[in-house]
């Protein structure tokens, strides 16, 4: 039987923190409303989960070019192109806990 994980485990159990770069805003969600979102395919971290996959597709250093910084022993970000910042955490394993973006276009 293959390996098949659900997807809320690569959620940080504190949930997803979601910021917007360009107007300095942040929502926190819960990982059953990020599963739901996901499932409906509604939301705006189903639309951000959903733009990264999209963005770091294109073969284009700008848009899919992938960076990481160590930001401490249990902290790592990977910024994809000059638009999105994933934040994992250790809890049992490496989770997200924050998707960061500059709005698309600005």
């Amino acid at each position: 039987m293959p390996f098949e994980p659900k997807i809320s485990e690569i959620f940080s159990s504190s949930g997803l923190r979601v910021t917007n770069l360009t107007r300095g805003t942040s929502a926190d969600y819960v990982v059953p409303t990020i599963v739901d979102g996901l499932i409906t395919r509604k939301g705006l971290p189903f639309e951000l989960i959903w733009n990264v996959g999209h963005v770091f597709a294109i073969p284009s250093p700008q848009y899919s070019e992938a960076s990481f910084e160590q930001r401490g022993p249990e902290k790592l970000s990977i910024s994809i192109g000059s638009h999105f910042v994933l934040t994992f955490v250790v809890e049992t394993s490496w989770k997200l806990r924050e998707l960061s973006y500059y709005e698309l276009g600005h």
